[in-house]
């Protein structure tokens, strides 16, 4: 297997920052994934300007509406154009919209599966791979679901999604650890959910812990144990 490492997007590894020292990227990272503002950011820094990496979506219209999501498909081809080195591929959150509900716990946008929330995802991501000729990833997202079979339906939806327009799959363990512990399910069931001949890469993080026992999203936090061990 031909694996590369990459690194999530931090603001210490460019130069100029407030909080010195710059953060020395490690040399086994070979990309860099990061949003829209932070691939603008690392293309006025040498030598960061050069590296691949993959261009990283988290809020998008992927279940809204088709003029919505031709409005940002037009930004983004916009965007594209100006970033001096073509991505590798655009990963999205299968979320639900940007302008409404945000899961059991709060905190951050879920993807409801429902039919029309397939469809509208469907759409949204044949159109991406159309406009800009780049392979597109699929994360999971959902880690606020309200229960076990709300989890098991999404990644049902994100197998037939990556069948249905050849997209590939982002299996984040930390999310799917969060998932499995907010909604008292062994994380083991929803591994078994993942439609592994679709996953081009994996997500590792760290999570954070509220006071009332919840788990949360932890990007600035090490790698948890469990997100190793699975």
């Amino acid at each position: 297997m031909n694996a590369s490492i990459g690194a999530g997007f931090n603001p210490a590894l460019l130069s100029g920052v407030d909080t010195p020292p710059r953060l020395p990227l490690p040399r086994c990272v070979d990309f860099i994934e990061g949003g829209i503002g932070e691939w603008m950011a690392l293309a006025s820094h040498d030598p960061l300007s050069s590296l691949r990496g993959s261009l990283h979506l988290a809020r998008t219209p992927i279940t809204e509406d088709p003029d919505r999501q031709a409005v940002f498909l037009d930004y983004l081809a916009e965007v594209l154009v100006r970033l001096p080195v073509v991505p590798l591929s655009i990963g999205l959150h299968l979320t639900g919209s940007r302008y409404r509900g945000n899961g059991l716990l709060g905190g951050a946008d879920r993807y409801l599966p429902s039919a029309a929330n397939q469809s509208r995802a469907h759409r949204f991501i044949e159109q991406l791979q159309q406009r800009t000729g780049l392979p597109v990833w699929l994360e999971n997202a959902n880690f606020y679901s309200d229960n076990a079979a709300m989890a098991l339906h999404s990644w049902q939806h994100t197998r037939e999604l990556c069948q249905a327009t050849g997209c590939r799959a982002i299996a984040d363990l930390a999310h799917l650890a969060i998932e499995a512990r907010n909604t008292g399910t062994p994380p083991e069931v929803l591994l078994g959910a993942i439609p592994w001949d679709a996953v081009a890469e994996l997500h590792l993080s760290g999570i954070r812990v509220a006071r009332d026992g919840s788990w949360h999203d932890g990007h600035g936090e090490p790698v948890h144990d469990i997100v190793w061990s699975l």
